[in-house]
């Protein structure tokens, strides 16, 4: 069985109070990652509190 993997988003401000657009995205496995822009990428760092 092959396995296929999908990325899912949505944007909007909730069905209550506007419209909601997702989308579901699968790309092939030797896709250049470092091209891939994301506005709430995370980075590495350690939050401690």
């Amino acid at each position: 069985m092959k396995k296929i993997v999908a990325g899912v988003d949505e944007v909007g401000r909730g069905s209550l109070i506007g419209p909601v657009y997702a989308a579901a995205v699968i790309l092939k496995k030797n896709i250049d990652k470092s091209k891939i822009k994301d506005s709430k990428k995370l980075t590495k760092k350690i939050v401690r509190y």
